[in-house]
């Protein structure tokens, strides 16, 4: 850049000190476990519903001499998650540093960006979180299964992990919001008796709006793009899904103001759950997501 150009980008990037503190995103925080509490009460009213179907299907099965060859098959297919290596992304090219485009403006920025993480869980359930200011997000969640293997019980978990960047628009326009984002997925579960299985992936963008001094005043944008979700009541079903996208494009608007600061995130997430409620059924989800730069156009 220029000299121009990099006292343009400075001015971009200039925030309150109080952006750049954790707790700039406990509204953001709170919000997803809020999220997270609802989505545990109605997995528990889903549960309550089927509980009668459900356990009369069992106490027929188990108490049936010439479905006695059945009983055991539950336990043979259940099994325990295994370690997932989600596959090695090829990351893509980049800037060696920022590119500014004056006029209306386009600003190609590169690391390092600002991340975050959070996560909730009940019951017996795992969860791993990683972020880094290099754009590499991922998770995995493990939820049937308490940490390091044991004990076995019903659980649930939700997490996200983002990264990208807080800037000051200049002017009021239009602000356009892109990623090309690179990712892996896995999911594995095993679902017995009719207990469920369940899990949900999805990857996306956040832009939440700052005030002059820093403080949290609203999430205008908040995308979650499903990748994979599934929802298992079976009595003796096993699944395993992957895949992957090199260059995932995420692109998202809003009308900014300059009285306002912006913080602008790809970020990753997604829930899970296991009823072990009766036997062995257990749900394994995981995601790692890569990008190298962040583009940001105002047309004013």
């Amino acid at each position: 850049m220029n000299s121009v150009e990099e006292k343009t980008y400075q001015r971009l990037r200039k925030v309150p000190a109080k952006l750049r503190e954790s707790s700039a995103m406990e509204p953001i925080y709170r919000a997803s476990q809020e999220r997270f509490k609802a989505e545990e009460a109605a997995i528990n009213v889903r549960n309550e519903q089927f509980k009668l179907y459900h356990d009369s299907l069992r106490s027929v099965v188990q108490g049936s001499q010439q479905l006695e060859a059945l009983w055991a098959v539950p336990s043979q297919i259940a099994g325990k998650p295994h370690p997932l290596a989600i596959p090695k992304l090829t990351r893509m090219p980049a800037p060696k540093s920022p590119k500014v485009r004056l006029g209306s403006f386009v600003l190609i920025d590169t690391p390092p960006f600002e991340w975050g993480t959070w996560h909730a869980e009940s019951g017996a359930s795992e969860v791993d979180l990683q972020a880094n200011s290099g754009g590499n997000i991922s998770f995995e969640i493990i939820a049937g299964l308490g940490p390091g293997g044991s004990p076995w019980g019903s659980g649930q978990a939700s997490c996200w992990a983002g990264a990208g960047q807080d800037f000051a628009p200049p002017v009021e326009g239009l602000l356009r919001f892109s990623a090309s984002t690179g990712y892996s997925w896995i999911a594995n579960w095993v679902s017995n008796w009719w207990c469920e299985a369940a899990g949900t992936i999805w990857i996306g963008q956040f832009i939440s709006r700052f005030d002059q001094s820093g403080v949290f005043v609203d999430m205008p944008v908040s995308t979650q793009n499903a990748v994979y979700s599934f929802d298992d009541r079976n009595f003796a079903d096993r699944g395993n899904q992957s895949g992957s996208n090199s260059g995932l494009l995420l692109q998202a608007e809003l009308t900014v103001d300059p009285n306002f600061f912006y913080r602008c995130f790809v970020w990753i997430g997604g829930s899970a759950n296991g009823d072990f409620s009766n036997k062995q059924s257990w749900a394994q989800i995981a995601i790692g997501a890569s990008f190298t730069s962040i583009t940001l156009q105002l047309f004013d």
